[in-house]
C-alpha cells in the first residue's frame, strides 16, 4: 500500500512538503548510504498535512536514532503524533519515543472510527526539557515516514 505522506524518505533532498515552524536552523537533511534522513535539533518540530481527501489511515511508521548522546547507552527523547480530522471532528494519537545510537522503527497504531478522514497531520517534536521527561534532549535523526 502506498504511503499517504509525500517525501517520507526525504529522497528529494529537500524538506517540502514537510514544514518546520521551529525555524530553518533547527533541521538539516543529510545523505546516508543510498538515502537521506532529517536531523532535528533540540526543541525542534516537523509537520506534514495531507491534502484534503478521503483517507482511512491505520498506522504511522518511521525510523529514529539519536543524533548525539552524552555516553553510550543514553537515549534522546522525542514525541510523535497523528491528528486525524473527519467531518465529525478530530481524533489525536501520539506517543513518546526514545532514540538510541542505532536506527529503530517506531509504530503508531491509529485505531479509529470507520468514517473517512478529510486530512491527517503528522508531527514529531524533539525534547527540550530533560528533567520533565527523564531523558536527554538533543538531536534526533528521522527517516522513512509512512502513513498507511
Amino acid at each position: 500500500m502506498d504511503s499517504l505522506l509525500i517525501n517520507g524518505d526525504f529522497g528529494t533532498g529537500k524538506l517540502a512538503p514537510w514544514t518546520s515552524a521551529s525555524g530553518e536552523e533547527t533541521w538539516e537533511i543529510k545523505p546516508e548510504g543510498a538515502g537521506y534522513y532529517i536531523q532535528l535539533t533540540k526543541a525542534a518540530e516537523l509537520t506534514q498535512n495531507t491534502p484534503e481527501g478521503s483517507y482511512k489511515p491505520t498506522v504511522l511508521t518511521f525510523e529514529a536514532r539519536a543524533g548525539q548522546t552524552l555516553k553510550p547507552g543514553d537515549f534522546v527523547m522525542f514525541s510523535y503524533s497523528a491528528l486525524v480530522t473527519t467531518a465529525e471532528g478530530a481524533e489525536g494519537y501520539g506517543d513518546l519515543g526514545a532514540a538510541t545510537e542505532t536506527w529503530q522503527t517506531m509504530t503508531l497504531n491509529i485505531d479509529r472510527k470507520p468514517s473517512p478522514a478529510t486530512t491527517v497531520t503528522v508531527q514529531v517534536h524533539t525534547a527540550s526539557d530533560p528533567e520533565k521527561l527523564n531523558g536527554q534532549p538533543g538531536q534526533v535523526h528521522f527517516r522513512n515516514f509512512r502513513l498507511v
